[in-house]
């Protein structure tokens, strides 16, 4: 695995080696993550817009590593400094701005223990109840996507001003 530090390729142990004798600085490479976001995007449409965005994205996340959503926090701080790490956040952000913003039948299952809980509660019958829990989830998809929509209009009307 090859590392940036500054503007140097290093191995990791070499990586190491230098951050323990400080001849190294582990900055954010801003230029390889744009060329990378630049390739992922290939120029379509208005996605060319969000390269430079996706560079800040990684600045910010790369200042603020406890801030990545990840499953493993542990390679959070590396993946700023790596070109596979950045093709990997790069795939990410730009697969989620390529997904749909249309509801999905919604996939969650609700605890049982709601049932029990509106039945005894409020009286429900279980065929009320079960038709509530659909309706909830329904509606629950629906607002995600009045989110997601407006997400993308605030996008449209605020990354000329590089938001």
């Amino acid at each position: 695995m090859v590392y940036y530090a500054g503007s140097n390729l290093v191995s990791k142990g070499s990586l190491f080696l230098h951050l323990w004798t400080g001849e190294y600085d582990l900055t954010f490479n801003e230029v390889l993550a744009r060329t990378i976001a630049s390739q992922i995007c290939a120029n379509q449409g208005d996605e060319f817009g969000l390269v430079e965005a996706f560079a800040h994205v990684c600045h910010f996340l790369h200042d603020n590593p406890d801030r990545l959503s990840l499953r493993s926090k542990a390679t959070a701080p590396s993946l700023m400094l790596t070109s596979s790490g950045l093709q990997l956040l790069a795939k990410t952000y730009f697969t989620a701005y390529r997904k749909s913003d249309l509801t999905v039948i919604p996939g969650t299952v609700p605890d049982t223990i709601v049932s029990v809980v509106m039945m005894e509660a409020f009286g429900y019958s279980q065929r009320d109840v079960d038709r509530i829990k659909i309706e909830h989830q329904l509606a629950m998809s629906a607002e995600n996507c009045v989110g997601a929509l407006l997400e993308r209009y605030l996008d449209s009307v605020l990354r000329p001003y590089g938001w």
